[in-house]
């Protein structure tokens, strides 16, 4: 049986481990704020009625998408921010079968806020909830 290990090893190693935690909470609040940044000018922009910006990044990312480098959930948001929201489910239906791993986030993103009172929008969330349980499941079986 292995002996106990020495007290200041016990102290290094937690030492480290909260140096590592420092470290990636830094950073989580760094990459929140800078997408709280991002969403608040956003939201200035659908504001102010700069839809015109909003089709412009409606089409640049539709190219993107083209080209297989944004995903389709990307397009969904921005038709979600535009308030169109036929095409923002229809782009999140798309994500869903391509499997895109934004989803995971998709009922806690504010540009989606319009859309949670819609039965399409929660079974969506449903079966994204399901799908990703399976996962976990396939994934979490023994050797």
């Amino acid at each position: 049986m292995p002996s106990e290990p020495a007290p200041q090893v016990k102290l290094a190693i937690a030492h480290v481990l909260f140096i590592d935690i420092v470290g990636y909470s830094k950073l989580l609040i760094t990459q929140q704020t800078e997408l709280l940044g991002k969403l608040t000018l956003q939201k200035a922009y659908r504001t102010l009625g700069e839809s015109d910006y909003w089709q412009k990044r409606l089409d640049s990312t539709k190219r993107l998408y083209d080209q297989g480098t944004a995903p389709a959930s990307a397009i969904a948001g921005i038709y979600a921010i535009l308030g169109e929201d036929e095409q923002a489910l229809t782009w999140l239906e798309k994500a869903f079968e391509e499997s895109d791993d934004f989803l995971v986030f998709l009922n806690i993103q504010p540009q989606f806020e319009g859309l949670h009172s819609d039965p399409r929008f929660q079974a969506l969330v449903q079966r994204i909830f399901h799908a990703s349980s399976a996962q976990v499941a396939v994934t979490a079986t023994p050797f």
